[in-house]
């Protein structure tokens, strides 16, 4: 786990989900050598994300993104994870500079993505 995470004194779900994605970019690169070491880390952090804050949207986003590529016969299936966190943005506010609302356009086009490969 990334020293940073393991230094701050609160917990932040925030802070898991950013280490989540930096694994998940990492695994990507090199699948075939990187899975378990990446794949485990991806999602021990997730689930730390969620453990604390589990309406969080940007942890259904990145769930989704780890698993659109794979095949629905071995775990695929991202779309009910981009729809979950559809749900969730809709509750996310862009008031607060401190708290982050990234990824909603993003989700949005990968929900799209999913609702094309269907038809």
């Amino acid at each position: 786990m990334n020293k940073a995470i393991e230094d701050y004194k609160t917990e932040y779900d925030e802070l898991y989900v950013l280490n989540a994605m930096f694994d998940n970019a990492r695994l990507a690169s090199s699948p075939a050598m990187r899975l378990k070491k990446y794949g485990d880390l991806f999602n021990e952090l997730v689930e730390k994300a969620r453990l604390l804050q589990p309406n969080n949207p940007r942890i259904y986003y990145l769930k989704g993104n780890s698993v659109y590529y794979t095949p629905k016969m071995v775990g695929g299936g991202a779309k009910t994870f981009y729809e979950r966190a559809e749900t969730l943005f809709t509750n996310v506010s862009n008031d607060d500079l401190f708290k982050p609302y990234r990824g909603q356009k993003q989700n949005e086009q990968m929900l799209e993505k999913c609702k094309d490969d269907l038809e």
